[in-house]
């Protein structure tokens, strides 16, 4: 977290413990702006179950009736990674402070760092969403441009 000034999450009172020992993977595929099954085929007529189901079948998640707190990708990163809602930004305040500051040093990858994980990071198509500083970070990890990059 930021160490001075007002950020988009709060300081955390309490601390959470996670067990030490085993460590499966774990993935976090973000598929910003990325429809449910229902509202896909609603709003556009879109058959997308064969896409859920190949995922479900490969084990992941796929949830039905989910929705976004936040329309904007900076303000839900920030509450992902820190297992929090955003609170109000009070405009004086820096903005790169109060939404980039949790993203970049977020209560997810500190916990996984304190029981032994080794965080990985990609780049992705949005600059200032990029967890830069972990034990890894693969930039230009496939030969995309922009449009491939985006699309993909």
């Amino acid at each position: 977290m930021a160490k001075t000034g007002l950020t988009a999450v709060t300081t955390s009172t309490e601390k959470i413990y996670l067990k030490s020992g085993m460590h499966p993977d774990i993935y976090i595929i973000i598929l910003d702006a990325y429809g449910r099954e229902d509202v896909l085929q609603h709003i556009y007529n879109y058959d997308n179950s064969g896409f859920a189901s190949e995922l479900e079948k490969r084990g992941f998640y796929v949830p039905t009736e989910s929705h976004s707190n936040y329309v904007q990708t900076t303000y839900a990163m920030a509450s992902l990674w820190n297992f929090d809602h955003i609170r109000p930004w009070v405009v004086p305040s820096d903005y790169t402070q109060y939404l980039l500051q949790p993203i970049q040093n977020n209560r997810a990858f500190q916990l996984l760092h304190e029981i032994g994980y080794t965080t990985v990071s990609f780049e992705g198509a949005l600059s200032y969403i990029q967890i830069y500083d972990e034990d890894v970070y693969l930039a230009n990890a496939l030969p995309l441009n922009k449009f491939e990059a985006l699309s993909l």
